[in-house]
């Protein structure tokens, strides 16, 4: 571990042996106190593929942001910021996509005053050691997937035991994931031996076989399992695969005896339960067994409750569309053990309604099936939901009626502006006057932009038939006064097909912000270059396709995956951006149910890409 005071020798290179030692042996890099690179040596270099001026003064991407949404990120600010080292294992993805793990040491210089001056960080390339770990946790995590499965899992497999066809999943993988892959990644390999034995033994004898195995399932307890394998044969009766099927029996090895016992104790148990609400119903949809918490929720006793159906809880209101979705849930019972939760209005004794949540899972008890439903009253969840929803309403209004205030001053600061035009006075005051009216045309349009994030869920209710050809042409008239306009060339093309519609305002607000955005970072107009902003509207496969194109300045690679957020700056030498307008595209095309991909060159072109939804009537 170097010192501290061995670092601030680094820091004012007074110790230039040390320095060309640690350059030649070590990966590091001195960040200033906003995390912006300053120094790296050629080792940090070839490990994120950049050479040093690409990366001196850009933010080092491996510490990430203090404002970053993980805890990790936060925790090492939170530390340096305090003058404090912090070390940890750090995640960086190169501009090649190679992955690496670095063991990361971040030691904050101090100056004469104790305050902190610059950040060194020192790495230690441990990809290797981190990739065997993941390596044997996939392994693991694919063995417990396979407990898990059983015994709704059978698998087809060759000689060698790979599998050729698998009737469902495991864990995360689908089925077809597990074509290609062999049984024994998912065997405890204890018994791989056995398993390898009574495969050969159907392949070579053509009789099935049945054989036992034993595992630990995922809370370390061991589980008995019982597999059957047999033959496939071919059209001339040869051995083309095996099918494997297992099932765990590790209850039956040992619930016989126990049975009376635990039949009571389950009984005493799931009747004193009065957290949860628990409904047991017969495949017909009477009640056979209710909990206390199901009593306290509902308010009728067991007595009164027993042989009675299902619908006698469910609202009158719904209850058609209830028992529809009940019934649907249950036939798809037939394929998993439990079904994602439903939603629904019960109905008390005294004839209240409340909201429910509820799971449902299916068992068989000898030739009988059973239903059980675990609720949960979400009524105050529900409250609360409700409530959020008015104050993001209030607030929208607010920051809607906020907006449409704050135009005033700048409309009225317009018009004096134009009478001052109107005077003869010095070209000096023109110029400012002029510039002046810049400023406050980009005012009013943040502001627009403002007023209309604060209804755009709404607006995207409004339709109207859209005329592509002729909005884009006013939006680019209406930019005629922007820097930089009178020196560009634009194209467009429209070729959709139909009459489309979608709301003019989130439409235009759309194109004007794109349109705006290339007109600001154009480059400038040479004898041997002209800028050009192309812009096209078509019709792709049932949806319509925009792409806004230009060859200005570009987007760095370390910050196109910045470029949406709503507090990201990106400002060229003579016009800030103002951090709304691309946040806004990006809300507009999500709540038009579109996507919007970039590609961008540093210095050369960006091109943005928008498909939505194609819409043809209001």
């Amino acid at each position: 571990m170097i010192q501290l005071t061995k670092l601030k020798q680094l820091s004012e290179n007074q110790d230039g042996d040390l320095l060309e030692l640690l350059k030649q042996n070590v990966i590091f890099t001195i960040t200033d106190t906003l995390g912006r690179i300053t120094y790296a040596n050629e080792n940090f270099c070839d490990l994120v593929g950049y050479h040093e001026h690409e990366l001196l003064g850009e933010t080092n991407g491996l510490l990430k942001s203090e404002c970053d949404k993980n805890p990790m990120y936060r925790a090492l600010w939170k530390t340096i910021k305090k003058g404090k080292t912090w070390n940890g294992t750090l995640y960086h993805s190169d501009s090649s996509n190679k992955n690496c793990w670095l063991d990361t040491t971040i030691t904050p210089i101090l100056n004469s005053k104790g305050q902190v001056e610059k950040y060194v960080a020192i790495h230690k390339d441990i990809t290797s050691e981190q990739e065997e770990k993941n390596s044997i946790a996939e392994i693991e995590f694919r063995h417990n997937a396979f407990i898990e499965s059983i015994p709704n899992l059978v698998v087809s497999i060759s000689r060698l035991g790979k599998i050729l066809s698998a009737n469902r999943g495991i864990g995360n993988l689908q089925a077809d994931e597990l074509i290609g892959t062999y049984v024994y990644g998912y065997i405890n390999p204890i018994f791989h031996d056995l398993v390898r034995k009574h495969i050969m033994s159907v392949f070579n004898g053509g009789k099935p076989q049945q054989f036992e195995t034993m595992d630990y399932g995922v809370s370390a307890n061991k589980r008995f399992l019982l597999s059957q394998i047999g033959p496939s044969f071919g059209k001339e009766g040869e051995i083309i695969s095996a099918t494997i099927s297992t099932r765990d029996i590790t209850n039956i090895r040992t619930i016989k005896h126990e049975l009376r016992d635990n039949d009571a104790k389950y009984r005493t148990i799931f009747k004193s339960i009065d957290v949860g609400i628990i409904v047991v119903a017969d495949d017909k949809g009477n009640i056979t067994e209710w909990n206390k918490g199901a009593e306290l929720a509902f308010g009728y006793s067991e007595d009164e409750i027993i042989g009675c159906h299902l619908t006698q809880l469910i609202s009158h209101q719904f209850r058609k569309a209830s028992m529809k979705e009940l019934i649907a849930a249950a036939n798809k019972l037939k394929k998993s053990r439990m079904q994602e939760t439903i939603e629904m209005l019960g109905l008390k004794k005294d004839g209240k309604e409340f909201p429910v949540e509820f799971a449902l899972s299916k068992w068989k008890k000898g030739k009988n099936a059973y239903f059980c439903a675990m609720m949960l009253d979400i009524s105050k969840s529900k409250s609360l939901e409700q409530k959020l929803k008015n104050k993001t309403r209030d607030l929208e209004l607010f920051l809607y009626r906020s907006a449409h205030d704050l135009k005033a001053p700048f409309s009225s600061a317009e018009g004096i502006i134009n009478l001052m035009k109107q005077e003869d006075i010095s070209p000096n005051i023109t110029q400012l006057t002029s510039m002046l009216d810049i400023t406050l045309q980009k005012g009013k349009s943040m502001i627009d932009n403002l007023a209309l994030a604060a209804i755009i869920s709404d607006k995207n209710k409004e339709l109207q038939p859209v005329d592509f050809s002729n909005m884009i042409n006013n939006i680019i008239d209406g930019l005629s006064g922007t820097i930089n306009f009178q020196f560009i060339k634009f194209q467009m093309k429209v070729m959709v097909h139909g009459e489309l519609y979608y709301n003019h305002d989130l439409l235009k607000s759309l194109f004007q912000n794109l349109i705006q955005n290339a007109i600001k970072f154009s480059r400038p107009k040479t004898d041997d270059f002209q800028p050009v902003v192309e812009i096209e509207v078509t019709s792709v496969r049932g949806d319509v396709q925009i792409l806004i194109k230009d060859n200005g300045r570009g987007i760095s690679e370390l910050h196109l995956d910045k470029i949406f957020d709503l507090y990201y700056r990106a400002d060229n030498e003579e016009i800030p951006g103002v951090g709304i307008g691309l946040y806004l595209v990006k809300n507009i095309v999500d709540d038009l149910n579109g996507k919007i991909e970039i590609t961008s060159e540093y210095q050369q072109r960006t091109c943005f890409k928008i498909q939505l939804p194609h819409s043809t009537g209001a």
